[in-house]
């Protein structure tokens, strides 16, 4: 490719443990997974793949290739951007300025990255880094077997990694494992902290993956597993699972920033959640303070 980019690779600093749940982590845990969306001061990035690499594209308007250093480890790929500004003097007065340029950095990790045979370029400010994969056919035939062949009893230890396997279609959810799952989530004692959206609690984690597993469609039962969802008392799920009938006068703009950009998608066409947003932007403006993540999710979903 040409206009290439040199890569640094990091060593591992170890040999990791195998089990039925690490490697569910390491086989699914990438970008596509993640409810944040960038923090500011970044740059924007899209994600493809096919069954033997990655792509990973980057917008670096005005970016020199020199200014930019990649590092691969262990699937761990890291972009980041040092471009500093020109020291040359000017013989006119700025009265304005706005083109500068500042470090930037952006991570991600895609499971099946080799360790070799990366290329990147940079032409016309944009970044395009090819990563070839391991063998990923492999890997996923053995969580395949493993899970078509398992008599899963669902608790604290098994019930991410069914949500896992049941989101990427490896797993089925027949009248059993919905039953039990239904009697694990119910039956489970709320240990969440007092703040909203608390993601390290096991009540939490069951509340996430029941809502994930209700609005993908893999649950019958819609009734029950909705109750429990609602009986958590926090609004933000209940208007995860039900967008059209949500009581808008409880929604909270900050939410946007913990869900994905497909949901954000679906929710295009909700004529009362573009006006509840244009009305709490408009209010956040006038006390003078916007956030620029959420004005750029606006312009991005809602603005047309």
């Amino acid at each position: 490719m040409a206009n290439l980019i040199n890569f640094n690779r990091g060593k591992s600093s170890g040999m990791p443990q195998f089990s039925f749940g690490n490697m569910l982590e390491d086989f699914f845990s990438d970008p596509w997974f993640s409810w944040h969306r960038p923090e500011l001061g970044t740059f924007r990035l899209d994600i493809k793949e096919d069954d033997s690499e990655y792509v990973v594209e980057a917008d670096l308007p005005g970016v020199k290739k020199e200014d930019v250093n990649l590092n691969l480890d262990n699937g761990k790929l890291t972009i980041s951007v040092e471009a500093k500004e020109s020291e040359e003097k000017e013989s006119k007065k700025i009265v304005h300025k706005e083109r500068y340029y500042r470090y930037m950095e952006r991570s991600v990790y895609l499971a099946n990255a080799a360790d070799d045979g990366a290329e990147a370029k940079l032409d016309d400010g944009e970044l395009i880094i090819k990563i070839p994969k391991k063998d990923a056919g492999k890997t996923k035939q053995k969580i395949e077997n493993l899970a078509q062949n398992c008599q899963w009893e669902v608790d604290d230890n098994s019930f991410y990694s069914i949500c896992l396997l049941v989101q990427n279609n490896i797993l089925t959810i027949d009248d059993e494992l919905e039953r039990k799952i239904l009697d694990y989530v119910v039956n489970l004692k709320d240990d969440r902290p007092t703040t909203i959206l608390a993601p390290y609690s096991k009540y939490g984690q069951a509340l996430q993956g029941v809502t994930n597993l209700y609005t993908g469609g893999y649950l019958k039962d819609k009734e029950n597993f909705s109750n429990f969802i609602k009986q958590s008392g926090e609004d933000f799920w209940e208007f995860i699972i039900d967008t059209q009938n949500f009581d808008y006068n409880k929604f909270k703009l900050d939410w946007l920033k913990h869900v994905s950009s497909k949901f954000l998608c679906e929710l295009r066409g909700n004529e009362k959640i573009s006006v509840v947003i244009r009305k709490q932007i408009k209010e956040k403006y006038q006390k003078g303070y916007v956030d620029e993540d959420i004005m750029r999710m606006f312009w991005d979903y809602f603005a047309i």
